[in-house]
């Protein structure tokens, strides 16, 4: 296993492009890495671990093309400042957190504050 998570990109891109390595099992390999690792280090917020090894198996049938994209078999991370449909982007911030629990106990306010905005910026507010 550790042979596999120590390949470079080049030599995983290699390696898979050659049929010596499923992309699948390059997957499991790393998510079974990243699921030992991550509960130590807090590296990354959420791991779509079964989605991933479902996109490297839909890869098989690819393999055999003449023509493959650099990048294939090859997974990756996204940092969480870039939207991704249907998850959460936190931008590295608690925030989310806090509003979540403000939700909880904003219907508990028995007075509401008056906000104000700045039409311009200068000294006049509005």
């Amino acid at each position: 296993m550790n042979g596999i998570c120590n390949l470079s990109l080049v030599d995983a891109r290699r390696t898979i492009a050659a049929g010596e390595l499923c992309p699948a099992e390059y997957v499991e390999v790393l998510v079974s890495r990243i699921e030992t690792l991550n509960p130590r280090f807090h590296s990354l917020l959420e791991i779509y671990a079964d989605e991933a090894i479902s996109s490297a198996r839909s890869l098989r049938s690819k393999r055999g093309k003449d023509s493959l994209p650099p990048l294939f078999g090859i997974p990756f991370l996204v940092k969480d400042i870039i939207d991704v449909e249907g998850r959460v982007t936190t931008c590295q911030s608690r925030a989310s957190e806090r509003i979540s629990v403000f939700a909880q106990y904003a219907g508990q306010a028995t007075t509401k504050l008056e906000t104000r905005e700045k039409s311009h910026w200068g000294t006049n507010w509005t």
